[in-house]
């Protein structure tokens, strides 16, 4: 139980008191794609909710909606991630940007390249409900892939999260992801699981090259990258 609230807790809306809480659910992260399945509801549903309106508006129903449903918390990830990649100097001028509280121009650039790729793929999809769904699950997937291989980049949720990564994780992860056979191909399936871990997995490779390693806000930043991936790529194929 414990597991299962610590993942919730990182992914959504779900309190669960302190960091210290978050810290102890650490051990649960092979649980993100079952979450990703409830975000994903979440977010299929508010597209639907909006498609009368638009097939654009839907999209930026349905992405508004998975930001919200964890607080923005991974927005921020992505926006400070940006800003710390994008920024010039050397690594410690990048990790000073990425614990800095102000968003930079490079937080903006990564934010709006990010959710207006998303958008526009989004609505130009046949069946957007479905890709967002499918998407939102293949982004926790990805953020599994991250933590099992990366460098802790100092203390904190990052950090707690890496440290209990155990190898099998990731297979009892990708077993979460096989509901997904259930609404497309095995080969739709898996090119959508696979964009959406192979983008977050090429985030957090970025930023051990360039930052240094991988903290909470790397760990954020992957789930918007991936899941931005995963569209794209569900977009293209269907």
């Amino acid at each position: 139980m414990r597991r299962i609230r610590g993942a919730l807790a990182f992914l959504t809306m779900v309190p669960a008191g302190d960091e210290r809480s978050l810290e102890r659910g650490a051990s649960g992260a092979y649980l993100f794609p079952a979450a990703g399945w409830l975000t994903g509801a979440v977010s299929a549903a508010a597209l639907l909710l909006f498609t009368p309106v638009s097939g654009l508006v839907a999209a930026v129903a349905a992405l508004s909606a998975a930001v919200l449903v964890n607080r923005g918390l991974h927005m921020d990830g992505l926006m400070d991630t940006g800003d710390a990649l994008m920024c010039h100097g050397d690594r410690e001028t990048k990790v000073s940007a990425l614990k800095d509280t102000r968003t930079g121009s490079g937080g903006i650039a990564a934010a709006m390249s990010v959710y207006g790729l998303s958008a526009a793929a989004l609505a130009a999809s046949p069946d957007p409900a479905l890709l967002i769904l499918l998407s939102e699950v293949a982004s926790k997937m990805g953020m599994v892939a991250v933590i099992g291989a990366a460098r802790p980049l100092g203390d904190g949720l990052g950090a707690a999260y890496i440290d209990a990564s155990r190898p099998w994780h990731l297979p009892a992860a990708a077993a979460l992801t096989l509901p997904a056979l259930a609404f497309v191909s095995a080969t739709e399936a898996a090119a959508v699981l696979a964009a959406g871990t192979a983008g977050s997995v090429a985030l957090a490779v970025a930023a051990r090259r360039y930052i240094g390693g991988t903290n909470g806000d790397v760990i954020g930043a992957s789930n918007e990258v991936g899941r931005a991936c995963a569209i794209l790529a569900g977009a293209g194929l269907w």
